[in-house]
């Protein structure tokens, strides 16, 4: 797991036979103000993995491994009447 700036990432694994899953990610596209999703990107997390570079600065980089979904409305995507977007597994 992990956590920054407020916010608390978990893994698929972390979650698996849980009541509830944080561990999906919705990546926007570049048209995310159009009321469409055509654009946006829908995953789970699997992997999270941190860099440390080795120096007086100390730097840091965190990456996300994620398995990701088609984007396509009705093959990957669905979007129910009342708005909300379901990932199709």
């Amino acid at each position: 797991m992990y956590f920054i700036r407020g916010y608390l990432f978990h893994t698929q694994s972390h979650g698996d036979g849980r009541k509830t899953c944080n561990y999906g990610v919705c990546v926007k596209g570049e048209n995310y103000a159009d009321a469409s999703d055509a654009a946006n990107i829908y995953g789970n997390l699997t992997d999270i993995i941190e860099l440390e570079y080795e120096g007086v600065v100390g730097l840091k980089i965190t990456l996300f491994k994620c398995s990701w979904y088609d984007p396509k409305l009705g093959k990957g995507t669905r979007r129910s009447n009342s708005g909300v977007v379901d990932v199709l597994s």
